[in-house]
């Protein structure tokens, strides 16, 4: 039985939740240990085993007071970034099937989404196609780059146009980053996945993305990043000629309304500022579970004062719209 944690919600969707597949951890953590990059397995037990199992997850969304999860696969642990396209292709189709089948066991507890093989093109926009008209995912996640090239480079237009067409939410999460200055007092959590969200917006702004391709719908994990709260420094900028490719006369942060942020900054005071700045209305409840945030809605209404009808948007009702489901029908 769903607990009510907060009465006034009567529906809660957490978009920013992650599960993983063991065997191919197994394999990912080898390959990471071959190269000298990427991320160890995550713990045996604890919070941790709840990225296994279905069942361990609804009993704590219960206790919890969430109907939904949105579930991602685990990008720290389950990257594909060394393999070749083939191999990449093989492993994330096998994820895409993975999260499907937990949906297809408990439909009315998660939400699909997909995974995608981004060393070639072509392949994730197949699978994404695949993802999304067969396995019935609502939404994809995207790493903030391939090889160094961020997502507002021009060689992801033709995925970005199939997102379009397909009319489902990018989820942008980074993955394990690889540099090993991160990798001390574990930076690559604490700073570097919110730089290389930044990084990851200020290329899609720049390289005007929104402009070519009207009609996308773009959540950046982890409330954003940087990039919302530095975004003054980025407008003063634009003053520079090489600043103003694709922008004109606007400002960066006239582009921030075009982007979703979820909720998962550990921060009541980034929290309001970040509500701010860009209004209830481009935010949704993400909490990053396991790992996250105990009581997401809690941390919401700590950080700022909504209307009963802003705090409902926030918790379900801007997810749902995103996701194409009735937020109304959640909880039956």
């Amino acid at each position: 039985m769903i607990i009510r944690k907060h009465a006034e919600v009567p529906v809660v969707i957490d978009f920013h939740a992650h599960m993983l597949d063991a065997e191919i951890v197994r394999l990912c953590a080898a390959k990471n240990a071959i190269t000298g990059f990427g991320q160890k397995p995550p713990p045996a037990g604890g919070k941790f085993s709840k990225f296994y199992e279905p069942e361990l997850q609804i009993e704590e969304m219960d206790a919890r007071g969430i109907d939904r999860h949105v579930l991602f696969t685990g990008p720290v642990f389950m990257s594909t970034w060394w393999a070749d396209a083939p191999t990449a292709a093989q492993l994330t189709r096998t994820m895409n099937e993975r999260v499907a089948a937990w949906v297809q066991k408990y439909p009315a507890r998660f939400v699909g989404t997909a995974t995608l093989p981004m060393q070639d093109i072509v392949v994730a926009v197949a699978e994404l196609r695949r993802a999304v008209t067969e396995l019935g995912a609502r939404a994809v996640m995207l790493p903030t780059h391939v090889d160094g090239a961020y997502l507002g480079d021009p060689i992801f237009r033709p995925l970005w146009e199939a997102i379009r067409d397909l009319d489902v939410p990018a989820f942008i999460h980074p993955e394990g980053l690889r540099d090993p200055w991160y990798h001390r007092f574990a930076l690559w959590n604490s700073i570097g996945q919110q730089i290389e969200e930044a990084k990851a917006m200020a290329s899609i702004i720049y390289e005007g993305l929104f402009d070519a391709i009207p009609g996308l719908k773009i959540v950046v994990a982890h409330g954003g990043g940087y990039f919302p709260y530095c975004v003054g420094r980025v407008d003063r900028n634009v003053e520079k000629a090489e600043a103003q490719v694709n922008l004109g006369d606007r400002k960066p942060s006239d582009y921030l309304h075009h982007f979703y942020y979820d909720t998962c900054v550990f921060d009541a005071l980034a929290l309001r500022t970040l509500f701010a700045r860009v209004g209830a209305d481009r935010i949704l409840l993400g909490a990053d579970y396991p790992v996250g945030e105990a009581d997401p809605v809690g941390a919401v209404k700590e950080a700022v004062t909504l209307s009963e009808a802003e705090l409902r948007m926030v918790a379900a009702g801007t997810a749902a719209k995103l996701l194409g489901i009735d937020a109304r029908t959640v909880a039956a």
